[in-house]
């Protein structure tokens, strides 16, 4: 699982590894990490949320 990887450097490291899904950034998420808040404080429609739910998803064959 990549988490806000876009640059040039990050790029040349996936073609070595699998990916299983990428999180983009969420400002939504930050705050909440600042905050003292869990992934499970936030809206069920963030970006990052829905992201790695469509991963785990994915992974489990549960769609």
């Amino acid at each position: 699982m990549l988490n806000r990887a876009n640059s040039t450097e990050d790029n040349r490291e996936l073609e070595k590894i699998e990916v299983f899904g990428c999180v983009p950034y969420d400002k939504v998420i930050f705050d909440a990490s600042t905050e003292g808040k869990t992934i499970f404080d936030i809206e069920l429609n963030s970006p990052a949320f829905l992201a790695v739910q469509k991963v785990v998803e994915h992974k489990l064959h549960l769609v």
